[in-house]
């Protein structure tokens, strides 16, 4: 019978890329996308869960900040490899039926130079109506 992930019990897995496993054979960098990609999936698996909530992919000048200090929210950081390279892990947790959550939150997007110090509150996204 075909899986219907809205009727089933899910239980979620929270990851953060950039700690949650090191190459130690290589100055105890974090993985890249890549390599993270077929460990990932065979732990969570190992595990029972059948979702990654990954913190904060997304492009952020400060690492201590996990993340949560989003300049870019359409680019996965470079910090572990290209977009593909990113594209490639979620479809291979895809291709062995994890299902991929992506943690972001708008409200820490930072204010300084590199964030909004400059914006003035023109309308971007919608249509500026006074009503």
């Amino acid at each position: 019978a075909p899986h219907n992930s809205l009727k089933a019990p899910i239980a979620v897995y929270e990851c953060h890329l950039g700690s949650w496993r090191r190459a130690s054979e290589d100055h105890n960098r974090p993985l890249t996308y890549r390599e993270t990609a077929p460990q990932l999936a065979d732990y969570i698996n190992q595990m029972g869960f059948t979702h990654v909530e990954f913190l904060p992919v997304m492009e952020h000048p400060f690492y201590g900040s996990w993340g949560y200090q989003t300049t870019g929210y359409f680019a996965p950081t470079s910090r572990f490899g290209t977009p593909q390279d990113f594209m490639y892990l979620v479809d291979y947790l895809h291709q062995r039926g994890i299902a991929v959550i992506l943690d972001w939150v708008p409200s820490h997007f930072p204010s300084d130079g590199h964030g909004l110090s400059y914006f003035d509150g023109t309308h971007l996204f919608e249509h500026a109506d006074s009503r």
